[in-house]
């Protein structure tokens, strides 16, 4: 049911809009790991667009109908059946103090037969949180319950490395603000070192995003970030899921 607070145009909006699957996955093994639900117009439009059309009060309510809907376009694709992860965008200020703001994506998860274990929750506008501590227990508490949590975009914001540390996720994201050119950037290889170094003894995996060179692939896997994500290896496809994206040869 979608939440009673939403006025008629905004849930019009809702539903017109779409979601593009990216794939990211494992260099090493390549093969597909899981798949990002990206928000979409119904032309293919870029999420601002949408997110656009929904004033302020009530973004926190749309976007928890938007990852019912993301899940439901999931199972109905087959993630469930390939065996992949979903990830889910949830904006920041969406969550609540005691993960209130998530029951009903976790509750439909359950329904939709999405094991626990294959439901990543990106939080994002990361720099919005007032309050790090309250979050993280947030998030312990999701953890407790088998779903996974994630930072997106990290370095996009240099405070984001802060809150690193107060949250310490399941997964951070790396931004293309780091992985642009990483191959002959040596600032920016230097630095991503250090993260894996840090993110290896914090317990949190790292996904780079925004990997469009094979150089840069190959600069990441020899740094031991394996999972990877980006253009290289597939486009966002609206309403599909690419089980077969496209491997570098690595020499």
């Amino acid at each position: 049911m979608p939440p009673s607070d939403l006025a008629d145009p905004i849930l019009a909006t809702q539903a017109r809009a779409r979601f593009a699957f990216q794939p990211y996955v494992d260099v090493v093994l390549q093969q597909v790991i899981g798949h990002e639900a990206l928000l979409r117009g119904p032309l293919g439009e870029a999420a601002d667009c949408v997110l656009g059309a929904v004033p302020e009060p009530d973004r926190n309510a749309f976007d928890r109908l938007l990852r019912l809907q993301a899940m439901q376009k999931a199972v109905d694709l087959g993630i469930v059946s390939h065996g992949h992860q979903l990830s889910l965008n949830v904006l920041s200020t969406a969550i609540g103090r005691h993960a209130e703001g998530l029951v009903n994506t976790l509750e439909a998860a359950q329904s939709l037969g999405i094991p626990s274990d294959r439901l990543v929750l990106e939080i994002t506008e990361i720099e919005k949180v007032a309050d790090p501590a309250s979050l993280r227990a947030v998030l312990q508490e999701l953890r407790s319950s088998g779903f996974r949590t994630a930072i997106d975009d990290m370095g996009r914001g240099w405070s984001n490395l802060t809150l690193l540390v107060q949250l310490q996720p399941d997964i951070v994201k790396l931004d293309r603000a780091f992985i642009e050119d990483i191959h002959s950037e040596k600032a920016r290889h230097t630095v991503v070192r250090h993260m894996k170094g840090a993110c290896d003894d914090l317990g949190c995996a790292i996904i780079a995003e925004g990997v469009e060179k094979p150089a840069e692939s190959a600069a990441l896997r020899e740094l031991g970030i394996q999972l990877q994500q980006g253009f290289l290896f597939s486009r966002p496809l609206l309403c599909q899921l690419n089980l077969q994206p496209a491997f570098p040869q690595y020499s």
